[in-house]
């Protein structure tokens, strides 16, 4: 907020645009269920959500519910993925090696030219059926102890869906790193030629500026944009229903088709993914208002 701003009140016109909105939503409701002779069935996505499980007499998680487990488990990791490569290949942009900033700009070049869903299918065909067995992931899986098991299925989720969840958790990190590598490199362009000459002029090699004086700022700078790479990988990560991988889109599908009920049940999903996209969102807002606070100290 700018100094001397009042902080905004709810008035008239927002009232008016809810009135708008909530009516426009009674509005569709209604032409489903006269105009299209839709029987909602609101009451069979419950048991969808969580199931009672007789063999340990507890309820546990059903379909919906480990769907969004297995898609915040995506974002997750391929939200780190794409981070940590994003930054890495955004400094090789503006190294002052030629051999290094080649090959940066032909990783995001290439990558950010052709469709996620396309580049996540390629790299899912290559990756699960030819490097996959190199590594020998699925034997070592196989003979895992309980213990390991119990791991794997806390970071990754079904051990025997393994691969498949690998593979759309890389292709998705490194779908974003393009994005996030030409964001770090508009931020340490944007960092004034005169703190590279001071540090030059303190004796500084260009990687101690780099990572004490320049990237600090320049990831202070590029906040927003990130936050916002990280929101539009949560969204992508529904591509991952494609290839198999159980996530929120995968799951909806098969209880819309057990059910019949898809109305009900994209709508659902569609709300989940509302509050996880706006809940990462005000969490990163909140979390910007305060590191503006610190540096304006």
């Amino acid at each position: 907020m700018l100094p001397g701003s009042r902080k905004p009140r709810f008035g008239w016109l927002d009232a008016l645009i809810l009135a708008l909105v909530a009516g426009g939503i009674g509005y569709v409701f209604l032409q489903v269920g006269e105009v299209l002779n839709y029987q909602w069935k609101w009451s069979a996505l419950p048991r969808f959500v969580l199931r009672y499980d007789e063999a340990t007499a507890s309820w546990i998680p059903n379909l919906l519910l480990l769907g969004v487990l297995t898609t915040l488990r995506l974002s997750i990791w391929g939200s780190l993925i794409g981070l940590v490569l994003g930054v890495l290949v955004g400094l090789l942009r503006v190294s002052p090696n030629l051999a290094l900033r080649m090959f940066g700009t032909s990783y995001v070049e290439t990558i950010r030219n052709i469709p996620p869903l396309v580049f996540l299918f390629i790299f899912f065909f290559f990756f699960a059926s030819q490097l996959i067995p190199l590594t020998g992931i699925a034997p070592a899986v196989r003979s895992a102890s309980p213990e390991t098991l119990a791991v794997l299925n806390v970071l990754f989720g079904e051990p025997r869906q393994l691969t498949s969840f690998l593979s759309a958790a890389i292709a998705l990190g490194m779908f974003g790193a393009s994005y996030v590598a030409e964001i770090i490199r508009g931020g340490i362009e944007s960092i004034e030629p005169g703190q590279w000459e001071a540090a030059k002029a303190l004796g500084l090699r260009r990687g101690v500026t780099l990572r004490k004086i320049i990237l600090p700022q320049a990831l202070a700078r590029v906040w927003p944009p990130l936050a916002n790479e990280v929101i539009l990988l949560v969204k992508f990560s529904s591509l991952a229903s494609l290839v198999s991988v159980p996530d929120l889109t995968f799951q909806a599908n098969q209880v819309g088709v057990t059910t019949r009920g898809m109305f009900e049940v994209w709508l659902v999903v569609a709300a989940i993914y509302f509050v996880i996209c706006f809940g990462l969102a005000s969490t990163f807002s909140a979390l910007e208002k305060r590191s503006n606070r610190h540096l304006a100290r």
